[in-house]
């Protein structure tokens, strides 16, 4: 009886993480496209489709001992292939969120990429 109510305990804690983990990932996924800059591209896919396509956020890797965040992709399904429009690292204890530059391979602050922006577009 005791080994039972022991392995039902341990069933129910694994439901619980895994019930609290998805929480974690919907927060963060909704924390990534309330980005000023998400939303603009969600809208501009909505209009230039008319409503066809649209901007889909995926979990792309969960914290690890080597990589303490959740690696979200921002893409779109063009009908075709697949694009990604953006890369963020969101690290769950703090949802700090971090640019993902693909081509250089480095994290930068939103603030700066910000600033990358606006100086390329000035340009």
């Amino acid at each position: 009886m005791k080994v039972k109510l022991f392995i039902a305990c341990l069933i129910l804690l694994n439901f619980s993480a895994k019930a609290q983990k998805k929480t974690i990932e919907d927060r963060i996924i909704d924390t990534v496209f309330k980005i000023k800059e998400v939303k603009q591209m969600s809208n501009l896919i909505k209009k230039e489709s008319k409503g066809k396509h649209h901007l889909l956020l995926f979990t792309n890797g969960e914290p690890s001992k080597e990589t303490p965040y959740y690696w979200i992709k921002v893409w779109e399904d063009n009908g075709v292939t697949t694009v990604t429009i953006f890369d963020f690292f969101v690290y769950p204890k703090t949802f700090k969120i971090e640019y993902y530059d693909t081509v250089n391979d480095t994290a930068i602050s939103l603030e700066e990429w910000r600033r990358q922006n606006k100086k390329q577009i000035s340009n």
